[in-house]
């Protein structure tokens, strides 16, 4: 989820959610999971894409529910922003022709 909020899929939560995953994580929350079964970060990205060495030193869970939060407001912010801009490019070249009819139909006096 924490890949959203840097603009995976323009930051559309609800089109990223779909029946077959029953659970959706970040990657320090998987990281988390992995560090309370003994095992050690070596690389993680937030596609999840890592690896990870078995050391055996097993870790307390970590509260991640704030970050997570945060990265799904960021994720929504990061969507609206989106639409704004898709509605921009969207009316952009009406706005700019409706200007340069303007500038032609008006006479030029000096």
């Amino acid at each position: 989820m924490d890949s959203i909020k840097k603009g995976r899929r323009e930051g559309d939560v609800l089109g990223d959610i779909h029946i077959p995953h029953v659970y959706y994580f970040t990657s320090y929350v998987f990281e988390n999971v992995m560090n309370r079964y003994g095992f050690e970060k070596i690389y993680s990205d937030t596609f999840i894409k890592s690896i990870y060495i078995y050391t055996g030193n097993k870790k307390d869970l970590v509260n991640h529910y704030k970050t997570v939060k945060y990265d799904l407001v960021c994720a929504e912010k990061t969507r609206r922003i989106q639409i704004l801009k898709n509605c921009i490019k969207f009316l952009m070249p009406i706005f700019i022709l409706k200007i340069i009819r303007k500038i032609r139909n008006k006479k030029i006096k000096f």
